[in-house]
């Protein structure tokens, strides 16, 4: 099961993604974290495989979370309302990038890919 976090700040669409992922059998979802500063301390504790992250959050942004990091070891998925973040995102390697509101389809093909990248 591929370990994952949510960093959401906004509990409607944090509710949203928990349950699109709790209907893939593939995803064990470890926590969730609302802000910078509580995203750090979860990442070093939980060690994710995947994260599902807004990039907009109370205390600052996703870049924010992702400068302080010394390695990035897992997989991103950005969830977003702003589309201009994309090339940013690209950089810091986003396996996808899906805007809000969010897609069924979309959101399902996102965890697709990481579902067949694991058995390659």
């Amino acid at each position: 099961m591929i370990r994952t976090l949510i960093i959401e700040d906004e509990p409607a669409i944090r509710k949203e993604i928990e349950w699109l992922l709790q209907q893939e059998t593939q995803f064990n979802l470890i926590g969730f974290a609302t802000s910078v500063a509580e995203s750090l301390v979860l990442i070093k504790a939980t060690k994710p495989e995947l994260i599902l992250m807004d990039i907009q959050l109370t205390d600052g942004t996703a870049f924010d979370i992702l400068d302080q990091l010394e390695e990035i070891p897992f997989r991103i998925i950005f969830i977003t309302a702003y589309n201009h973040f994309a090339v940013k995102a690209i950089k810091f390697g986003a396996l996808d990038y899906l805007l809000k509101p969010l897609d069924d389809v979309e959101f399902k093909s996102a965890l697709a890919k990481i579902v067949t990248e694991d058995k390659n």
